[in-house]
This record gives C-alpha cells, sequence and structure tokens, in this order.
C-alpha cells in the first residue's frame, strides 16, 4: 500500500491511489512507521493526482502521529486541488504542513533544511 525509497538522503513514501475510507487509519500508520524507523531523516511523502479525501486525511494523519518524532516531513502533490485539500485539513488540526508542487523540490528543500 506504501512503496519507500532513500533518495539523497531523504525517505521517499509514495502510498497507493484507490484508498477506500476504511482503510485511511491504516495508511496513516503505514506511512508513519518508516518514518519513525527512519528518523531522524527527513521524508516526502507523494500523493498521487487520483488521490482522495480519505488519502489525504491519512496523510495528515500520519504527519500527526510523527510530530513527536521531530523528523521533517513534507509532501509533494502535483495537483492543485490536492494541495489546497492537504493545507486545510492540516490547518484544521492547528498543524503546519509543508505541501511541495513537484517531488525533486520536495526532495531537495528536505534534503538542505534537514542537513
Amino acid at each position: 500500500m506504501v512503496s519507500h525509497s532513500v533518495e539523497n538522503g531523504v525517505l521517499v513514501l509514495a502510498p497507493q491511489d484507490g484508498l477506500r475510507a476504511e482503510a485511511a487509519d491504516m495508511l496513516a500508520a503505514l506511512i508513519a512507521d518508516p518514518v519513525e524507523v527512519h528518523a531522524p531523516m527527513p521524508a516526502v511523502i507523494v500523493v498521487g493526482a487520483g488521490t482522495n479525501p480519505a488519502a489525504v486525511d491519512a496523510v495528515v494523519r500520519a504527519h500527526r502521529m510523527c510530530r513527536p518524532t521531530g523528523v521533517l516531513l513534507s509532501v509533494a502533490a502535483a495537483c492543485a486541488s490536492t494541495r489546497r485539500l492537504l493545507r486545510a485539513r492540516a490547518a484544521e488540526g492547528g498543524r503546519n504542513l509543508v505541501v511541495h508542487a513537484r517531488t525533486d523540490i520536495a526532495i531537495t528543500t528536505a534534503c538542505a533544511t534537514g542537513a
């Protein structure tokens, strides 16, 4: 459900599209677990264009779960409406989530900021 790799010292996670709403909790845990294991390595979650609101909620929930680790966690989403939804859902919980339009920029920024 979530693939992950390490690029330039940054953990890159890519959840699969097509998540059902009832699987959001499981997806949040599948994102948070590798982030915690690879801490303090910065992480970027790459969200696909077909991402539904349940997946967005899972990403925001994973961000909240990872806060205590102090890991720099950001999101890359090519779709503008997905970026807006991510920012809005994170703000609802009083959280600031860094959301980039391009994956390469997200990784470069995480690498530079996390160093």
